[in-house]
């Protein structure tokens, strides 16, 4: 492994320029074949003197064989707040890759897909939707679900007057809730005995699932809201994945390995692989025996970090896989954690609420503290902390490797 420019002690807050001329840097040193797309308008002081330098790009890097049998695409930034992590893994990729790969695999990393919120530290796009959840074609007139306890929530969680004493009372609101929902799970069956052997704790946890299914599975009512799912139109990233799935992937290859890099959820410092694969299907199958059957959470169980939602990037690869020739395509989330849940879900939220309220002053105090916390949360200052989510991330990326040489043709 070499040494990252993430670990340098002048990236310890990189900006959206900083993440794309290292990207570029790294690909250039090793040689890959590189393909740009730009289709977000301008932002002054970007990233490349003499190439659209003020451009939003999202920058693609291909290294490996001309006709591979199989190819590793490993996506970063998609939630745009969460780009560094992701693209901090695809710079260590490319610059080890020519001593782990075997000749019949190529790799592509893709560096940026959300480049509008990567540099407002913004996990949605510029139009507030979700990247991750926008991706379902509707009839016109249609909507995403939304479940009946978000309208509930929405007040609490995306209020228009974010200040700091207005967090605080939203936050006890929202805690208020999940507790209750606890305890109603709890009351439906013998709650007594459950208390008594396990706890309170474990009425917390069920009303904390409860909530983070409610929100995190996309929701179609609020446009100003978390987790909008859009309102059927393309976005941006996926216009630009779309085209650069045709251009960067090898036509020979006939299997796809997709790594889409998050961060934000989990325990510090480890790697959450989650699957929207149905549970039981051949992809988990196949891929619990790459990295390990108890390392795999399938989304539709609702149990681990994530979960299920429609939409989602993949639904973009198996849309475009049927024009190539034979392709199986598989693919992970690979959830880089830096926060528990709370302070991880309440940045985005608080995040949100200045971004549709608030960006016409981007300097102002409350857009100001939200931002930082952002970055805080979903690339925490700390070398220890990145040095070990980049040996990791080498750890899986021999694992993917070693599963995609012995996989049966």
């Amino acid at each position: 492994m070499l040494a990252s420019p993430f670990l340098d002690q002048k990236f310890e807050r990189p900006t959206y320029p900083d993440s794309c001329r290292a990207f570029y840097a790294a690909a250039e040193k090793v040689g890959a074949r590189i393909y740009e797309e730009s289709s977000w308008g301008k932002l002054r002081g970007l990233w490349r003197a003499g190439k659209g330098e003020d451009e939003l790009l999202t920058v693609a890097a291909y290294l490996g064989p001309e006709n591979p049998e199989k190819v590793i695409i490993v996506t970063s930034g998609l939630h745009g707040s969460e780009l560094y992590m992701g693209a901090m893994l695809q710079i260590e990729y490319l610059l080890s890759w020519a001593a782990m790969a075997p000749k019949e695999i190529g790799l592509l990393c893709i560096h940026g897909l959300n480049p509008w919120g990567s540099s407002h530290s913004h996990r949605n796009d510029q139009k507030n939707r979700d990247p991750n959840r926008a991706n379902v074609t509707l009839a016109k007139g249609e909507a995403v679900p939304t479940l009946p306890e978000y309208h509930e929530l929405h007040p609490f969680i995306n209020p228009r007057s974010p200040d700091t004493f207005r967090y605080a009372k939203c936050l006890e609101a929202v805690c208020e809730y999940w507790f209750k929902q606890g305890i109603q799970e709890l009351l439906r069956g013998s709650w007594r005995e459950v208390v008594r052997r396990e706890g309170w704790r474990k009425a917390m946890q069920i009303g904390l699932l409860k909530l983070k299914k409610v929100i995190g599975s996309g929701q179609g009512a609020f446009r100003e809201g978390v987790f909008w799912a859009g309102d059927g139109t393309p976005t941006q990233t996926s216009t630009v994945l779309r085209r650069l799935i045709h251009k960067a992937i090898p036509q020979s290859a006939r299997t796809w390995m997709l790594l889409d890099a998050h961060s934000g959820l989990g325990l510090p410092k480890e790697f959450s692989l989650i699957s929207h694969f149905a549970k039981g299907s051949v992809a988990n199958a196949l891929m619990g025996s790459w990295y390990g059957e108890n390392r795999i959470e399938v989304t539709d169980a609702d149990q681990g970090v994530a979960v299920h939602s429609s939409g989602v990037i993949e639904t973009i690869f198996e849309e475009e896989a049927v024009y190539f020739p034979c392709v199986t395509f598989t693919g992970l989330c690979v959830e880089i954690g830096t926060k528990a849940l709370v302070p991880s879900s309440w940045a985005v939220c608080k995040r949100n609420s200045v971004g549709v309220y608030h960006y016409s002053d981007p300097y102002a105090p409350l857009a100001v503290e939200s931002r930082k916390e952002m970055d805080e949360t979903f690339f925490p200052a700390s070398r220890e902390l990145r040095q070990a989510v980049i040996e990791k991330g080498h750890s899986l990326l021999l694992e993917t490797v070693r599963g995609l040489t012995f996989k049966c043709a």
